[in-house]
């Protein structure tokens, strides 16, 4: 059977924070990583995938790439999703730094494997900062194209329309973090950006 490896990278928002840590457990089906694998797992019954959920939380962008880069340089992944920032925002680092970094992140990742996935920052319920989230969700937007990688709208899907803060239903209680209904939602768009990437992996094997 022919195996995908993916490597999800990130923050509290890959690892599965709060009630899931690659590092020291808890229930698995709070983060993503195990929803996008029943997704991709069901989709593609004649493939195995690995998928390794490398989420620290707390990181910032530039931890987050260096991590990136460093294991990009032992090991082979087919698809890298990389989803970093918000830490970065919540401290009040500017746009552009956060972007120079995810940028350098994503360019290393295209040289060494064989798809590039970057996620967009989900709301925060914090008065004023999703301004600065949505100018770094239109750097990711806007740049996918000329730069040929894919996105997934975190932001579009876990926001309360009208409203532009975290959805409840998706909310872990401090505005920021994720329930397992929002990690669940999340892996679907994940999943549907996944999915070209993969067959285009599949027909180049």
């Amino acid at each position: 059977m022919e195996k995908i490896r993916v490597l999800c990278i990130g923050n509290s928002h890959t690892a599965g924070f709060p009630l899931f840590d690659p590092l020291y457990g808890g229930d698995s089906q709070s983060s993503y990583e195990y929803w996008l694998n029943i997704l991709l797992s069901n989709h593609f019954s004649d493939i195995s995938f690995e998928i390794h959920n490398e989420g620290i939380c707390g990181q910032v962008s530039s931890e987050v790439v260096r991590r990136l880069n460093f294991t990009l340089s032992k090991f082979s992944y087919d698809l890298v999703i990389l989803w970093a920032g918000a830490n970065d925002i919540a401290i009040g680092y500017p746009v552009n730094r956060i972007w120079k970094n995810l940028r350098q992140g994503y360019k290393y990742s295209k040289k060494k494997s064989r798809g590039t996935m970057l996620v967009t920052i989900p709301p925060m319920n914090w008065p004023g900062i999703n301004t600065k989230i949505l100018k770094l969700n239109e750097k990711i937007r806007n740049n996918s194209n000329s730069d040929s990688y894919l996105y997934a709208d975190a932001y579009t899907a876990l926001v309360l329309e009208k409203e532009d803060i975290l959805n409840p239903i998706f909310d872990a209680g401090d505005g920021v973090h994720l329930s397992i209904d929002g990690y669940e939602h999340i892996s679907k768009e994940i999943f549907n950006k996944a999915v070209p990437i993969i067959q285009t992996i599949l027909t180049k094997r």
